[in-house]
């Protein structure tokens, strides 16, 4: 659908639909090149046949992949930018989608910090001393 409508032989509606899935895939199966480049397709369409609803998608995906990609504050900036427009345009779902690009984020960020805080003995309890047995 995506092609056929690249090549003006379908309508723009079904083109977003197309993209859009077509970046969320992408994003999910870790291509996020092409699931950045899809999100930029989707936002030109988007804009050229005046669907701007649609853009959220596109953006949102874009916060996904900058999360991913540990962008913290690009993420961030796109996050914000969905949630403003959903906050003005009624659309409470779309902060949902928006707030797990920020989630993403905060996850990766905690996996950052967990993996390179030095660690200072043994990870597990020492066992003789809970039982109060001698060592």
């Amino acid at each position: 659908m995506a092609q056929m409508s690249r090549e003006g032989k379908g309508p723009a509606r079904r083109h977003l639909g197309a993209l859009t899935h077509l970046a969320i895939g992408a994003f999910l199966a870790g291509c996020w090149d092409q699931a950045w480049e899809l999100s930029d397709e989707g936002i030109t369409v988007s804009n050229e046949h005046g669907f701007k609803f649609f853009r959220w998608y596109f953006d949102w995906v874009h916060a996904l992949v900058a999360a991913g990609r540990g962008e913290a504050q690009a993420a961030r900036q796109l996050t914000d930018d969905v949630v403003r427009w959903a906050v003005a345009h009624q659309a409470t779902g779309v902060t949902f989608f928006a707030l797990q690009a920020r989630a993403f984020t905060r996850s990766g960020q905690a996996t950052t910090r967990a993996l390179t805080r030095p660690r200072h003995g043994s990870a597990r309890p020492d066992s003789s001393r809970r039982t109060g047995q001698p060592r």
